[in-house]
């Protein structure tokens, strides 16, 4: 008996879930196919070799470095303007394209400390919806779009993922940025759980959102928590990060005039 319970321990090691929780440690290792490149452990940096006349979308300011046979654009048209902006992202999208005669090679890297997650659009079930930021990149065909969900007020005022969701779709690979430690769960049908919305990075469409209550009167004020968690009802893929950049800036954040006056 003994010898099956240390096998069976073994294997929720071996799966990266040694409690038995459902959510998976994403290990943030080299990886990547004969395109493209992820390396490093935590600040990392995709690195991708492109035939001529080929190209890569990415948000203003990934760059890290680039043969010189790339050729920078920006798209500030009025139309896919307002639909970033309504997504959360930068008003304007960069591509780099190889103009040159042979492959070049082009690295870019999220502007904040994070690991870059792949997502194949071609495996995913209908559109995947992102955190408001979370996109970085995009390898062939991925459109960067936005839905309303203004008929839950609940959800609307009180769950912190906002009216306008992020969507990602088509037939290329979308690369996500995500801080801290990322783990994933696999939600069955009518699954639940509760998360803080600043954890989310991005889910299939297939999930459901919702709010819970986070306790009493004492809870509400000083729980920490807010007013409500947001919950997430499967079938469906979840991918939670540990901190996001709103949280860096507030760790980075130097301190007021006020509390330097009152610490000297």
């Amino acid at each position: 008996m003994a010898e099956e319970e240390e096998i069976a321990l073994a294997s929720k090691i071996a799966n990266n879930d040694p409690l038995n929780t459902g959510f998976k440690t994403y290990i943030a290792k080299d990886e990547g196919t004969e395109k493209w490149v992820i390396s490093g452990k935590d600040m990392q940096v995709l690195t991708t070799s492109l035939e001529p006349g080929d190209n890569i979308q990415c948000e203003p300011g990934s760059m890290m470095f680039m043969h010189p046979d790339f050729v920078q654009d920006a798209d500030c048209g009025c139309d896919t303007c307002f639909t970033r902006c309504c997504a959360g992202e930068s008003c304007a999208k960069v591509t780099y394209t190889n103009e040159g005669n042979s492959s070049a090679y082009i690295g870019l890297t999220p502007y904040y400390p994070a690991k870059i997650i792949p997502v194949d659009l071609k495996t995913v079930p209908g559109p995947f919806v992102a955190k408001s930021g979370a996109y970085m990149a995009n390898l062939g065909g991925a459109d960067v779009d936005y839905s309303c969900n203004c008929f839950s007020l609940e959800c609307l005022c009180c769950s912190g993922l906002g009216c306008c969701r992020q969507e990602l779709s088509g037939d290329g690979v979308a690369f996500l940025a995500a801080a801290g430690t990322i783990v994933t769960r696999e939600l069955g049908d009518g699954e639940t759980i509760i998360v803080d919305s600043h954890s989310v990075v991005g889910y299939d469409n297939s999930i459901t959102t919702g709010v819970a209550s986070s306790g009493g009167f004492c809870t509400l004020c000083c729980g920490g928590e807010g007013c409500v968690n947001s919950t997430m009802t499967g079938p469906g893929k979840v991918y939670l990060q540990s901190t996001n950049f709103t949280k860096m800036v507030g760790y980075w954040r130097p301190p007021s005039s006020n509390n330097s006056m009152e610490q000297e």
